[in-house]
């Protein structure tokens, strides 16, 4: 007679899994919040700055062009008559220095991108995208929106030269990204 070699049970063959068509589910991890996700380099305040810059500086440059095509009139009554000579110089040299020269308190007309809308603007989505925190994000943009009401309804500049001001400064702000 034939005698096994041991009397342990032989081990059975395991069933090989079969492959699985591939899904097109996403699927996500999540890094502990001290550090910075793989897709982002962190952020630096030279690179916050620069991005700042070249934000503002290219609105300002938009703002320029847009100054050349289109200038609307100032919402001052008599604007012309107190802050310029009348009637004015005849001769050009005098009539260029009188437009060169500092005024405090502006000129009689509008743009249609302001530099106040630019300026804020970009301090703002500076903020928002150094801040961690929705409510601080909410905050600004809310005080940002109080200022352009206030300076649409004091009637020192239009609701759409504000209006724009925000929102090519904002597209301007993911351009640069």
């Amino acid at each position: 007679s034939t005698t096994p070699l041991s009397n342990h049970p032989q081990p059975q063959p395991q069933p090989q899994p079969q492959p699985q068509p591939p899904s097109f589910t996403l699927t996500t991890t999540t890094l502990p919040p001290t550090q910075p996700t793989p897709y982002r380099r962190p952020r630096t305040l030279a690179g916050l700055a620069l991005r700042s810059l070249l934000t503002l500086s290219s609105a300002r440059l938009i703002r320029t062009l847009s100054f050349t095509l289109t200038v609307l009139p100032s919402q001052i009554p008599r604007c012309y008559p107190r802050r310029f000579p009348h009637p004015p110089p005849t001769d050009w040299p005098a009539w260029l220095k009188i437009g060169f020269l500092p005024n405090s308190r502006g000129g009689c007309n509008d743009l249609i991108l302001s530099g106040h809308a630019t300026v804020t603007s970009t301090l703002a989505c500076a903020l928002t995208s150094v801040a961690g925190n929705g409510t601080l994000s909410r905050a600004v943009w809310t005080l940002v929106a109080v200022d352009y009401a206030i300076e649409a309804l004091e009637g020192l500049h239009y609701s759409v030269d504000m209006w724009l001001g925000c929102v090519v400064t904002c597209l301007l702000w993911v351009l640069t990204r």
